[in-house]
């Protein structure tokens, strides 16, 4: 048993049904403990985002559920030997459902079998001949990723879709990641090529754990957020969040656009409609015209767009670098949100502090973060299932606009 569950007791539970505080397991609906930690509470240690499970470890819950954990296991490999198959969209390489030795990965609604062959494809058919061999890569949801190895023994990282979401996606992505860096001054990996199946890049490394990285990231978003400043809200072309299309429509009101086209956009999802029920949707759309009491008026500025914790990296020297974009002219404190509420590491706390201070934000900033975090959880729920939770938290933060009986 790994110490992966400190990690994931380090956070309260998110869900609404649960609530555990920090340091202690997750519960059942019944005061239970879980047989194994929520999905939307492992999600915010960033090195844990993507697993099936995190198991409860055998310190936290008594010996019964341990076996009952044994006994499910035994059934779920038994099941998986009698009929393989895909079962879950959320891990980029879901293991059980192709013959030994092999893997498929979801790309949305597409199952790629064999991401190193079908990548290794992808790269000659445009022409990239000198590479050799590719080593697929995990934490991607919409996109099949690797790392491939070149002939002179370079690699490039190089992802792409099973059926992309439109011919200009990977297009947008690059022009993102370009303009962030040229008019932003953020490090971004160098294209090597976008088109309609394929975008490869160089290569990036993880991020150092040290304040000092983070500081220096302070440094270049606020840097980004304060030397970009535009008379609209907006983007000159629509592009892609995950598999789905951002809409970028100009307005000229701040609260009217993230209203329009970053909030109620979503309702019209499958999934979202299936996940919130009227209430919620009538309550959203309560909140949407009370945005201009719950929201200070703010000026547009370049944004990533994604920034979560695993979208930051860092460049072959250690400084700070940023990858999956969906930029548009929008409030800064949509990127600082976003970051904020994706559990990043204890490190990172002078991040946050240093930002405010270099960017003069009021104290109370931390409160608005829900409300603007709403889009992301509601592209989420729109794409993929389970959610990790974002419903729950939708609805935590839509409970005082539901009107009251």
């Amino acid at each position: 048993m790994s110490d992966d569950f400190k990690r994931v007791e380090w956070h309260d539970c998110p869900m609404s049904t649960c609530a555990a505080p920090a340091g202690s397991p997750c519960r059942t609906g019944k005061g239970q403990v879980a047989i194994q930690y929520h999905a939307a509470r492992f999600r915010l240690v960033p090195q844990l985002a993507k697993p099936l499970n995190v198991p409860t470890s055998a310190v936290r819950k008594p010996a019964t559920v341990m076996r009952m954990l044994r006994e499910h296991g035994e059934q779920t490999a038994a099941a998986s030997a009698a009929q393989p198959s895909c079962t879950t969209a959320a891990p980029s390489v879901v293991q059980g459902c192709t013959p030994p030795g092999r893997s498929c990965t979801r790309t949305g609604q597409y199952l790629v079998t064999d991401s190193a062959s079908f990548l290794l494809e992808r790269l000659h058919a445009a022409d990239l001949t000198d590479v050799v061999a590719v080593e697929p890569a995990t934490g991607g949801l919409a996109a099949t990723a690797g790392l491939a190895r070149r002939g002179d023994g370079t690699s490039v990282f190089v992802k792409a879709f099973g059926e992309p979401p439109s011919d200009d996606a990977f297009a947008a992505e690059a022009e993102g990641l370009t303009v962030l860096r040229e008019a932003g001054g953020v490090a971004t990996p160098e294209i090597i090529l976008a088109d309609r199946d394929l975008l490869v890049l160089s290569v990036l490394q993880p991020r150092p754990g040290t304040e000092g990285f983070w500081e220096q990231l302070a440094h270049a978003l606020a840097h980004l957020h304060t030397t970009t400043r535009h008379p609209r809200f907006g983007w000159h072309r629509d592009n892609w969040l995950g598999r789905r299309r951002q809409v970028n429509t100009w307005e000229d009101d701040g609260f009217e656009f993230f209203a329009q086209h970053r909030l109620l956009r979503w309702l019209g999802e499958r999934r979202v409609q299936e996940a919130l029920d009227a209430a919620d949707r009538a309550a959203l759309e309560r909140l949407c015209d009370r945005l201009p009491e719950l929201l200070p008026v703010r000026a547009a500025c370049l944004t990533h767009g994604d920034l979560w914790a695993l979208n930051v990296m860092a460049t072959l020297d250690g400084r700070p670098a940023v990858i999956d974009p969906a930029v548009s002219y929008t409030w800064a404190e949509v990127d600082l949100a976003h970051l904020w509420t994706t559990a990043p590491p204890p490190e990172a706390s002078v991040f946050f502090e240093l930002y405010a201070e270099l960017t003069g934000l009021e104290r109370d900033w931390r409160d608005r973060m829900p409300i603007l975090q709403l889009r992301q959880h509601l592209a989420v729920i729109a794409q993929f299932d389970p959610d990790w939770g974002a419903a729950d938290l939708v609805r935590a933060t839509l409970a005082p606009f539901r009107q009251r009986p």
